[in-house]
């Protein structure tokens, strides 16, 4: 790719209380054509301009267009303050939830790369140009999803972790064991946060995110990438974003042990291994923290029959239902703040930590 373009251009006033775009009536001059596309679907959080503006601050030859979307009404009451900052603003009708509005902002991109943002997490300034130019390095830049290291940021005291995850995906590793088999059970653990997350508009127009999901949607994506796009994953070796713990309305937060359950049935259960670890970590954990001895029955069931046996550190996490949400949040970011990643094995605490599904969701 040329960076022919050398600034990212003016915010439009884009919300014209019907979910369409606004730029022929607001006098700016748009480019045919941007760069990336950042899409940023919003529940409203005080947050959400931040959030812009860290993409506005991103160094790099870029041209960069923001697309907000609300999960409101169309006839939703835009802050000023955003939509001033803002090249698209898009509303889904309301309780569509965050794979729907990605969707949208996809299909209403004009960028050749689309990169999500969730509306309480901020971008580092060297995401972009880092990203765009490890997939512009690799054999199949059409179908190569870059991530990268990234921060947590307690919302309530602002407590920062260091750069994580301790060890990114190997060359044709398949993303569902990097995520799920032996799941460290500290702050350093496989990851891919949709805050990272970029490919060509190309690709996630091919492979959309399943709104239908009640769970998982996330991960879900990151898997039919792969499996249906024949996507690879790469990941910047240092850390580009800052994700925000703590907030009210994660679904993260939640106890569906009954959705996991169904998620790993319908995307995992081929890969025996892979799907024990996830059951023991994830969906047994939600079974516990919601005290349900019918889940926890169902996911041991489920793992004798697979005649598998899920690693100690999956289990370990799976016992971390055990503990508060707070607690766990507050261990998330616990440890020095350095950027730089420590060493495969140390650990900032040996405790199970929540899963990496967004609050949008």
């Amino acid at each position: 790719m040329c960076h022919r373009r050398t600034r990212i251009p003016p915010p439009l006033s884009s919300a014209d209380g019907a979910g369409r775009t606004a730029d022929a009536a607001s006098g700016h001059s748009l480019p045919a054509k941007f760069d990336v596309s950042a899409i940023i679907p919003s529940v409203s959080r005080p947050e959400l301009a931040r959030a812009i503006e860290s993409v506005r601050a991103q160094n790099g030859e870029l041209t960069v267009e923001v697309i907000v979307v609300f999960d409101r009404a169309n006839d939703w009451v835009v802050d000023p303050a955003v939509s001033s900052l803002a090249d698209q603003v898009l509303f889904t009708g309301g309780e569509r939830r965050g794979s729907f509005a990605r969707n949208q902002g996809v299909h209403s991109a004009r960028g050749t790369y689309v990169a999500f943002l969730d509306d309480d997490d901020m971008w580092l300034p060297d995401k972009l140009s880092a990203q765009i130019r490890l997939i512009e390095s690799s054999d199949a830049p059409q179908n190569t999803v870059a991530g990268g290291r990234h921060i947590h940021v307690d919302a309530r005291s602002g407590a920062r972790s260091r750069s994580v995850p301790d060890r990114l995906i190997r060359q044709g590793e398949p993303v569902a064991d990097y995520l799920f088999r032996e799941r460290k059970p500290h702050v350093g653990r496989a990851s891919m946060y949709t805050s990272t997350l970029l490919c060509t508009r190309e690709l996630a127009l091919r492979v959309e995110w399943n709104a239908l999901l009640s769970r998982h949607q996330d991960w879900d994506w990151l898997i039919q990438l792969e499996r249906l796009g024949n996507a690879e994953f790469v990941q910047v070796e240092e850390a580009i974003a800052l994700i925000q713990t703590g907030s009210e309305t994660s679904i993260s937060a939640s106890t569906d042990w009954v959705g996991s359950l169904g998620w790993a049935d319908a995307r995992l259960k081929e890969v025996p291994r892979t799907y024990v670890d996830f059951l023991s970590a994830q969906t047994l954990r939600y079974a516990i923290a919601s005290r349900s001895g019918e889940g926890v029955r169902a996911v041991l069931k489920r793992i004798i029959a697979a005649k598998r046996v899920p690693s100690p550190e999956n289990i370990a996490i799976g016992f971390g239902g055990l503990l508060s949400r707070r607690s766990i949040e507050q261990m998330m970011t616990r440890g020095p703040s350095s950027a730089r990643p420590a060493p495969e094995g140390q650990n900032d605490s040996a405790v199970a930590l929540p899963s990496d599904e967004r609050k949008n969701e």
